[in-house]
């Protein structure tokens, strides 16, 4: 059994267990900021934990904040050819962003097991408005300091992103790009059943 979570953190005014329960909910069980608020609620009311103090949903979602912000800015393992997995993010307004996650290949998980959210770091984020192979390509270049040259990096088939990777590759011959086999095996079973009926419904 472990031992229990005691103790302060210096200048907030919730204590270590209120804090590390408010991020385990959104973060493990997948709850919204104001469910980990209501969960909180609730098990206060039943154990009485919290001690009266009940977090509110911003206070989760700033813990939240804190801990992504540590994780991007934190230093990365050297020396070791790291996996970088690159994607666009949803669209909000005008602006996109780049995401690059990744993880040393010496800790890719065992085969038969797929990779998980916790497995990998986040290595930066690229707010855009516009976005073409140029762009992506330094924003790329970039990324270098924190890990060094990649030895893969996965994507989807993206035009900008294609372009991208094809010229970092040029770049950095050691570096190989594979496709992301989720988004490829969509593409072909939209493909195959685009002319069926029941697809587009």
């Amino acid at each position: 059994m472990s031992p229990p979570i005691t103790g302060t953190i210096a200048n907030h005014h919730y204590d270590l267990v209120a804090v590390m329960l408010g991020v385990s909910l959104v973060i493990q069980s997948a709850s919204s900021f104001r469910g980990a608020h209501k969960a909180m609620s609730i098990m206060e009311d039943c154990t009485g934990i919290l001690k009266g103090q009940i977090p509110s949903w911003s206070s989760c979602r700033l813990w939240v904040l804190r801990l992504g912000y540590y994780k991007l800015n934190r230093p990365k393992v050297q020396g070791t050819p790291w996996v970088w997995i690159v994607d666009h993010t949803n669209q909000i307004g005008s602006e996109k962003g780049l995401l690059i996650l990744g993880l040393p290949l010496r800790q890719l998980p065992p085969k038969g097991q797929a990779l998980r959210h916790e497995d990998v770091e986040p290595l930066e984020v690229f707010p855009v408005r516009q976005s073409n192979g140029e762009i992506v390509y330094q924003q790329l270049e970039k990324v270098i300091q924190k890990t060094g040259i990649p030895r893969q990096i996965v994507s989807d088939q993206g035009s900008d992103l294609k372009a991208g990777i094809a010229l970092f590759c040029q770049h950095h011959p050691q570096t190989c790009w594979i496709t992301d086999i989720k988004h490829k095996t969509a593409t072909i079973l939209k493909h195959t059943l685009q002319k069926d009926p029941d697809w587009g419904e």
